[in-house]
C-alpha cells in the first residue's frame, strides 16, 4: 500500500472523530497523513527493514498509529478504519467537498439518511451550492 492510500484512510480517521467532537485526536491522524504524504521514502519499505520501531521514528508517529500503519502494511486492511465507516457508512470524502459541510454537518446528514454528494447537494440551498461550484 502506497503512503497516499494510507494518509487518506487516516485523514479519514480525522474526519471521523471530529464529527463526534472528540478533542486532540482529528489532529493526531491529520499530522500524520500530511507527514505519510510528504514523506519521500515508501513507508513499506521502511517497516520492512525496522518495524514499528522504525515508524515511531519518523516525525508524527506514534506507538497507536505506528501500529495501524503496521497492521495496514501486513493484512491490507485497517480493522479500526473499517469500523469507523460501518459506524458512519456514507461518502464523507464526497461530502465534506461541498462548500459549508463539514465532519459535524455531514454526521447530521448522515443522521438523516444521506449517504451520497448527490444527496448533500439536493437538500442545501441553492446559494451556497453556486458558491461551491465557483
Amino acid at each position: 500500500m502506497k503512503n497516499r492510500d494510507i494518509a487518506r484512510m487516516f485523514y479519514e480517521i480525522s474526519e471521523f472523530f471530529e464529527m463526534d467532537s472528540v478533542p486532540f485526536k482529528p489532529y493526531a491522524y491529520q499530522k500524520a497523513a500530511l507527514t505519510l504524504e510528504t514523506l519521500k521514502d515508501n513507508i513499506g519499505d521502511i517497516y520492512r527493514k525496522g518495524g514499528v520501531k522504525a515508524l515511531r521514528e519518523i516525525p508524527n508517529i506514534g506507538e497507536n498509529i505506528a501500529k495501524k500503519i503496521e497492521e495496514i502494511l501486513t493484512t491490507g486492511m485497517l480493522r479500526y478504519y473499517e469500523e469507523f465507516k460501518e459506524k458512519m457508512p456514507i461518502d464523507l470524502d464526497e461530502i465534506v467537498r461541498v462548500e459549508g459541510v463539514g465532519p459535524q454537518k455531514a454526521k447530521v446528514q448522515a443522521r438523516r439518511g444521506w449517504a451520497e454528494k448527490q444527496d448533500t447537494i439536493n437538500a442545501w440551498p441553492v446559494e451556497k451550492l453556486l458558491s461551491s461550484l465557483r
